[in-house]
């Protein structure tokens, strides 16, 4: 994208590309959740939160497939904070909650930003700009990054910062472990993919010094040739070792990508997910799971993706018609792990234990753990779970229930058809 793609007024606006279109849903729909978390785990009756767009652009595209404008990430921050906070105060049973919540808006552009504010006065946000919850700020990121974390580390709270930059050098892979040193702070952050893999082919000094010195990635990737025969194995090795990447040099404990793949089957562009809270993973992987439409590449690979359809894929609708047999697969993968790792507990360990230990190696949702728990109890028998130290049938598995392998197994679990 331009960084000139938007007018002060509004009357020029970027076209909506697929792939953004599904990462705003992605990121308004983790917003919400996310949010709805927070507040409903939270002891208090208030919580602070702020929330940072770092390349914001001017908030609204032009949607080719509809005849309304698309709105872009900061609008969808803004609304999707307020009904998460409305479902907290109406369905959570604490009508009475608080959310001191600050948004910053920063880019380069002033002509963006100008955008932006037209964009928050006309869809009745303005009371942000007036009640001084929202603050623009132009300036690259780069340049301005002490500033943003100023503001987190003085309003204290929890933190998100949204680092969708324009180009490879917008950002470094200091500023992503200065934002993971603060604590309750994460970060979604686009990776640019195909550009590490322009960089592997050409191996140009201006690439060399974004690699090196801004990503301090000129260690990884080494062994990208050995994987050159196969494009499932070539994908994998780049997927694994941008994972490894961030979770060494973010000094992170949590960390998962979603992968945009645009034609073909190599993806463009990860937003990788970093957090040190186990809650926060589980809550972006549920998230994911609900955009995802092709399980990346191979069983083995444990992340997910998002391809754009192709106009007879989107017709025929037969992208999105998968995630009932990734489902089946996905929970088929958890048993051998989860299971030999339950064995090593005599005594049990508890379902939120299990989950936080094991759910970087593999794909699986809330709902997959649940369910595949349930099975090996129900049909097996090779489990049992109790819930305040009595056994439970119950199918909604609760964060204190213990799971322990059972000393009675009666028959196999029937294969499908």
């Amino acid at each position: 994208m331009a960084k000139d793609d938007w007018s002060p007024d509004g009357t020029m606006l970027p076209t909506l590309e697929e792939h953004t279109r599904k990462k705003h849903e992605v990121v308004e729909q983790y917003i919400h959740d996310w949010v709805v978390t927070l507040c409903s785990n939270h002891v208090g009756q208030s919580s602070t939160l702020t929330i940072i767009d770092a390349f914001c652009g001017g908030g609204i595209y032009e949607d080719p497939k509809n005849e309304s404008n698309w709105l872009g990430s900061p609008i969808r921050f803004m609304n999707s904070v307020a009904k998460a906070l409305h479902f907290v105060q109406t369905q959570k049973g604490k009508p009475g909650f608080i959310l001191d919540v600050h948004f910053i808006f920063a880019d380069s552009n002033k002509n963006h930003l100008d955008c932006l504010r037209k964009q928050i006065k006309d869809n009745n946000l303005e009371h942000h700009l007036i009640n001084k919850t929202c603050t623009l700020i132009e300036g690259e990121f780069l340049t301005i990054f002490d500033r943003l974390i100023n503001v987190v580390e003085t309003r204290k709270g929890h933190s998100f910062f949204f680092i969708d930059p324009y180009g490879y050098t917008d950002y470094s892979m200091a500023n992503i472990r200065r934002i993971m040193s603060i604590r309750n702070s994460e970060v979604l952050v686009n990776y640019m993919l195909d550009f590490i893999q322009r960089f592997l082919k050409k191996r140009d000094q201006q690439m060399q010094h974004s690699l090196g010195d801004l990503l301090e990635a000129g260690n990884y990737y080494r062994d990208l040739g050995k994987h050159n025969h196969l494009v499932r194995s070539r994908q994998s090795y780049l997927r694994n070792e941008t994972i490894r990447l961030f979770r060494e040099k973010a000094l992170v404990k949590y960390a998962y990508s979603f992968g945009m793949i645009t034609d073909g089957q190599a993806v463009k562009y990860y937003l990788i997910h970093l957090a040190n809270n186990p809650t926060a993973q589980k809550v972006i992987k549920d998230a994911l799971w609900f955009h995802n439409n092709i399980y990346q590449y191979q069983y083995e690979i444990f992340g997910l993706s998002f391809k754009v359809p192709l106009e007879d894929e989107e017709l025929m609708g037969n992208l999105f018609n998968i995630n009932e047999d990734d489902d089946a697969v996905v929970q088929d993968r958890l048993q051998p792990k989860i299971m030999d790792f339950v064995a090593g507990y005599e005594r049990g360990i508890s379902f939120r234990e299990l989950h936080t230990l094991t759910m970087q190696e593999n794909p699986a949702s809330t709902k997959h753990y649940q369910e595949f728990l349930a099975k090996m109890r129900d049909y097996t028998r090779d489990i049992e779970i109790l819930r305040d130290g009595k056994t439970t049938k119950a199918k909604n598995i609760q964060a204190n229930d213990i799971i322990k392998r059972s000393n009675q197994k009666i028959f196999n679990f029937p294969k499908e058809d």
